[in-house]
C-alpha cells in the first residue's frame, strides 16, 4: 500500500512539474523543485521554481506579458543554459511585454549561457510605452560562445539589475551590453563589473542608444574592461575593441561608471569610450538629445582614450563627459572624426561643426602623446570609410583650449587655503569641481588669519611654485592637466609693536646729489651652443645692466612639467657667456637669461630673453638642433601702415632628422627690438608704425637667429 501510495505521488509530482514547464494560461503556479525544461509564462501567470537547468533548447526562461496582463517568474537558484546545438536564439533569460502588458523575471543566482553560434544571457524588451519589462538577477551573468556571438544583455526598453557581475566571451565576437531607449524610460544595472573578450572580430562592453528615450545604466567598482584578442575582424570599419560606446540620440542618457574603463586589443585598435552616431541620419526635425557620462575612474586604452564623431549628419545632441581621473592612452588621448557632407573643408569654412560645441569634457588629466598633443583630428577618405590605421591630420587646439581640467587641492594642517583665477574670483565650476583650461594662471590664497608658507603641485614627486609679482603663490595649468595642489599653512605673525624712543633732535644733514639714473637699453637674446655632455649659453650686453641671471632646467618629459631655476649669476657687465657641465648625452635643457639692475643694494630685473631649448649632442634618435636661420631679406624699409611678410627657413644640423618638436617651443620665433617703430606678430608679418630704424629677429630653438634691419619712413 505504501508503495501505491508513493508511485501515485511520484506520478502526480512528474504531472504538476510538466504542467509548470508549459505556457501558463490564468494560472498561479508555484513549485520550488529543479527542472531541466524550459520555463515558459504567459500574461495572467506566474511560476515559482528552483534551479534551472536546461540543455539543448533556445531558451531557459521567459515571461511574456500582454493584453494588459502582467507574467512573472521567480528562480530560486542558477539559470544554467547549454546548446550544442547551433541555434541563433541561446536565450537564458527573457523578459518581454507588449500590448500594454509587463513582464518580470527574477533570479536568486547565477545565469549562465554556452552556446557554440550565439549566446545572449538576458534579454528585456518592451515593445511600447505603455508596456514594462524587467529582470533582476542577484548574482553573476556568464555568456560563452565557442564559435560565434557572446551576448550578456541586450535590452529595448527594457530594465535589468545585476548584482554581481557581468561577462561575455567569444569565440568571434563579443558584447558586454546593448541597451537602446526608444519610447520609455529604461535603465541598466549592474553592480559589480563588466568585462567581454572577444577572440576574432570584436569586444564592446557597452553600445547603448537613446533614440527618443531615457535611458539610464550604471557599472559598479568593477568598472568596465573590453578586451580582442587575435588578429581577425574588419580593421577600419569599427575599432576593434571598445569599452563604452554612446550613440547620440533625440533623448536623454545618464551613464555613471564607479570605475575604470580598460580598452585593449592585440592589432592596437582600441577606444576606451566612443561618443557620436555612426553616420545616423538627421532628418532635420530629430529633437536635440543629451548624454550625460560620468567616469569615476581612470580610461585606460593601448590605442585612443576617447574616439569622438563629428558629423553633418547625426541627430543633434550634447555629451557631457566627466572623467574624475586620467585618460592614459598610448596613441592619443582624444581623436576627433570630422564627417562632413562636403570633404576636406578648410578648418574656418563655416559648414564645419564645433566638436566642443557637441561635447563638454572635464577630466582630472590626459596623457599626452609622442606628438606632445591631447586632442588630434583627421578627416575622411574618399568613400567615407575608416582607413587601416589611421593617421591624424594633425592637432585640435580648439579641442584642447576648450577642455576643463579638475583642479584637485590638499588639505593642509593647521589652516587652510583657496585657490583663485587670476582676477581673484572664484573658479568655474564642472560637476561640483573647480576647474580651469591648459594655459590659465591659477592663484593660491590662505584663509583669513593665516599664510602659506610653501605651495607645491603633485602626488608622488611635488613641484614646488613660484610666486608672481604681488607675493602670491601660483601655477599656470599646463597641456594635459594633472593639477594637485599643496601647501604648508600657518597662522599669520603678527608682530609685537616695541615702545617708541624719545625722539633726538637731529642735525639736518645736507642733502647729497643725487646721481643720474643708468639708462638701461636693448633686448636679451640668447643662444645656446651644445656639446656632447655640456652646453654654453652666450648673450648680448644690455646697456646699464649691473649683471645676469641664468636660469637652467632639463625640458619637460614623462609628462613631468620642470621649472627652470635660477643657476647662476654673472655679476658685472663684461662677462655675457656660461657652460654647464656633466650633463646626459641626447637630452634636452632648456634655459634663458635676465639681465638686473641694483637699487639700495636691491636687485631689480630690467631685461628678460626668450626660453631656448637644445640637445646635447646635437640631436637624438629622431631629433636636431637648428644650425642656422635664413631670411627673404635683412633690409626692409616701409612707409607707416605697410606690412612685410618674412620668408625664413631653418637649417637642420643633421638633414635627416626633425627639429625639436613644437611642444618645446615654436619651429621659428621673431621679436622686435622697438615695438613703437615696427612689430612683428607670431606667423612673421612685420607692421610699420612710426618713422624710424629698429631690428626684427628671427630665431630658431636655441637661438640661433637672423636679423633684419626695419626702416620706417
Amino acid at each position: 500500500m505504501k508503495r501505491v501510495k508513493r508511485k501515485v505521488l511520484a506520478i502526480l509530482m512528474s504531472l504538476a512539474m510538466a504542467f509548470t514547464m508549459m505556457p501558463m494560461m490564468g494560472t498561479a503556479v508555484y513549485a520550488a523543485d529543479d527542472t531541466d525544461e524550459p520555463v515558459v509564462v504567459m500574461a495572467g501567470n506566474n511560476a515559482e521554481v528552483g534551479n534551472v537547468t536546461v540543455e539543448n533548447r533556445g531558451k531557459a526562461v521567459e515571461a511574456h506579458g500582454s493584453d494588459g496582463q502582467t507574467a512573472s517568474a521567480k528562480v530560486n537558484g542558477n539559470v544554467e543554459l547549454t546548446n550544442e546545438i547551433r541555434d541563433p536564439n541561446a536565450i537564458g533569460v527573457i523578459a518581454r511585454a507588449d500590448t500594454k502588458g509587463s513582464a518580470s523575471v527574477d533570479v536568486s543566482g547565477n545565469v549562465l549561457v554556452a552556446a557554440p553560434d550565439s549566446a545572449v544571457g538576458i534579454f528585456s524588451a518592451a515593445e511600447k510605452k505603455s508596456d514594462y519589462a524587467e529582470v533582476n538577477v542577484v548574482g553573476d551573468v556568464t555568456t560563452l560562445s565557442h564559435g560565434g556571438a557572446a551576448h550578456g544583455i541586450n535590452t529595448t526598453d527594457g530594465n535589468v539589475t545585476v548584482d554581481g557581475n557581468v561577462s561575455a566571451n567569444g569565440n568571434n565576437y563579443a558584447m558586454g551590453v546593448t541597451a537602446v531607449s526608444q519610447n520609455q524610460p529604461s535603465s541598466t544595472i549592474i553592480k559589480g563589473g563588466l568585462s567581454d573578450e572577444g577572440l576574432g572580430v570584436q569586444a564592446a562592453a557597452i553600445s547603448a542608444e537613446d533614440e527618443t528615450g531615457d535611458l539610464t545604466f550604471t557599472v559598479g567598482k568593477g568598472g568596465i574592461t573590453a578586451v580582442s584578442i587575435g588578429d581577425a575582424g574588419i580593421p577600419g570599419i569599427m575599432p576593434i575593441s571598445t569599452g563604452l560606446m554612446v550613440n547620440d540620440g533625440s533623448g536623454k542618457l545618464r551613464a555613471d561608471i564607479q570605475a575604470d574603463i580598460k580598452a585593449s586589443s592585440d592589432m592596437k585598435q582600441s577606444t576606451a569610450l566612443w561618443i557620436g552616431g555612426w553616420h545616423s541620419e538627421n532628418h532635420g526635425d530629430d529633437p536635440a538629445g543629451t548624454q550625460d557620462v560620468r567616469v569615476h575612474g581612470n580610461l585606460i586604452s593601448d590605442e585612443r582614450g576617447i574616439f569622438f564623431i563629428e558629423s553633418d549628419f547625426s541627430v543633434p545632441s550634447v555629451t557631457d563627459v566627466l572623467i574624475e581621473n586620467e585618460i592614459k592612452a598610448d596613441k592619443v588621448g582624444i581623436l576627433v572624426y570630422k564627417h562632413h557632407a562636403e570633404l576636406l573643408l578648410p578648418d574656418n569654412d563655416a559648414r564645419h561643426i564645433d566638436p566642443t560645441n557637441k561635447v563638454n569634457l572635464t577630466a582630472w588629466k590626459i596623457k599626452t602623446n609622442e606628438n606632445g598633443n591631447v586632442a588630434e583630428y583627421y578627416t575622411e577618405n574618399e568613400g567615407n570609410v575608416l582607413p587601416e590605421g589611421i593617421s591624424p591630420t594633425g592637432v585640435d587646439r580648439d579641442f584642447e583650449k576648450k577642455i576643463n581640467y579638475i583642479i584637485r587641492t590638499e588639505k593642509p594642517a593647521g589652516g587652510n587655503f583657496k585657490v583663485l583665477d587670476a582676477n581673484g574670483k572664484a573658479l568655474s565650476k564642472s560637476h561640483g569641481y573647480d576647474v580651469a583650461h591648459e594655459g590659465e594662471k591659477v592663484i593660491l590664497k590662505a584663509d583669513a588669519g593665516y599664510q602659506i608658507t610653501a605651495a607645491y603641485n603633485g602626488t608622488g614627486e611635488k613641484t614646488p611654485l613660484q610666486k608672481d609679482s604681488n607675493g602670491d603663490y601660483y601655477l599656470v595649468v599646463p597641456k594635459g592637466g594633472g593639477v594637485n595642489l599643496s601647501a604648508e599653512v600657518e597662522k599669520a605673525k603678527t608682530p609685537t609693536p616695541e615702545p617708541k624712543p624719545e625722539p633726538k633732535p637731529t642735525p639736518t644733514p645736507t642733502p647729497e646729489p643725487t646721481p643720474a639714473p643708468v639708462k638701461v637699453s636693448g633686448k636679451l637674446l640668447p643662444k645656446i651652443v651644445a656639446k656632447k655632455k655640456s652646453i654654453t649659453i652666450s648673450w648680448n650686453k644690455i646697456r646699464g645692466a649691473a649683471g645676469y641671471d641664468i636660469f637652467f632646467a632639463r625640458c619637460n618629459h614623462s609628462n613631468k612639467k620642470i621649472v627652470t631655476k635660477k643657476a647662476k649669476t654673472i655679476k658685472g657687465n663684461k662677462t655675457f657667456k656660461w657652460t654647464k657641465s656633466g650633463l646626459k648625452k641626447g637630452t634636452a635643457y632648456k634655459a634663458y637669461v635676465r639681465a638686473y639692475v641694483t637699487k639700495n643694494g636691491k636687485k631689480t630685473y630690467v631685461s628678460k630673453s626668450p626660453i631656448m631649448h637644445a640637445y646635447t649632442g646635437n640631436g637624438t634618435k629622431k631629433f636636431t638642433n637648428a644650425k642656422s636661420v635664413k631670411v627673404n631679406k635683412t633690409k626692409v624699409t616701409l612707409t607707416k601702415g605697410k606690412t612685410f611678410k618674412i620668408k625664413a627657413k631653418v637649417k637642420k644640423i643633421s638633414k635627416k632628422k626633425k627639429l625639436m618638436p613644437k611642444s618645446h617651443a615654436a619651429t621659428l620665433r621673431y621679436m622686435t627690438s622697438n615695438k613703437k617703430i615696427a612689430t612683428v606678430s607670431k606667423s612673421g608679418k612685420i607692421k610699420a608704425k612710426a618713422k624710424g630704424t629698429c631690428y626684427i629677429y628671427v630665431f630658431a630653438h636655441n637661438g640661433v637667429s637672423k636679423r633684419i634691419k626695419i626702416t620706417v619712413k
